[in-house]
């Protein structure tokens, strides 16, 4: 079943490139990692762990689907970066069994761009809306017509477990297999598997490193 489930993602184009990143099984337990060559390529190395984190939430809501359990660990050995993380399926529910951020009362919000503000927070990220001018320039750059408003998402610092979190975070907008959230016709740009918009001059909050766009129909 792991394999089924793992090969099928490794067809799907929405992954970073399949050949930048490995896996191990071992009987109900899989291992994630990036090729020795790739470890100290830090463009490659990142979207290799954001692909990662994608995986694995990916991998959770199938486990969940089948009425399992899912323990998640990341970086087991800080002496091998090249390895990332393992998920394991389980019979009985793990303590601190989800490691994803959720939004714990949806009765609260009622419109779409609170839930994805409470959501990012939860990420520990920082969401914001590009202004007009940002706007204008990001639709041309990325040649995307039907996006009606674009998120700038920064966080306070960069490193693995932050670009982890973002794949995560990534699959829950685009695949929204838990109905997190409800979000029209969702576009992530994160610089991997497309033009990294350095060159656009992008207002992002004091001291915060970027990490991705968003590009969403009207949320109202």
């Amino acid at each position: 079943m792991l394999e089924e489930w793992i090969l099928k993602i490794r067809q799907n184009s929405r992954y970073y490139s399949p050949e930048t990143w490995k896996f191990r099984i071992s009987g109900n337990l899989i291992e994630f990692s990036v090729p020795q060559k790739y470890t100290f390529d830090k463009k490659v190395y990142r979207c290799s762990v954001i692909t990662i984190g994608q995986i694995l939430k990916a991998l959770s809501c199938k486990i969940e689907n089948e009425g399992l359990h899912f323990l998640i660990q990341s970086y087991p050995n800080f002496e091998s970066p090249q390895v990332i993380a393992s998920i394991r399926m389980e019979d009985e529910p793990p303590k601190n069994h989800n490691p994803f951020p959720v939004i714990t009362d949806y009765t609260k919000y009622k419109k779409e761009h609170e839930k994805l503000q409470v959501l990012s927070d939860n990420y520990h990220f920082t969401i914001s809306v590009a202004g007009t001018p940002e706007t204008r320039m990001l639709q041309n750059y990325y040649k995307v017509i039907s996006s009606g408003i674009w998120y700038i998402l920064t966080s306070k610092s960069d490193n693995p477990f932050i670009w982890l979190k973002l794949g995560s975070w990534k699959e829950t907008i685009l695949k929204n297999c838990r109905n997190e959230l409800s979000l029209e016709s969702p576009q992530i740009f994160d610089s991997c598997l497309n033009r990294e918009p350095r060159e656009l001059n992008l207002k992002l909050p004091e001291n915060e490193y970027f990490q991705a766009l968003l590009a969403t129909r009207s949320l109202d």
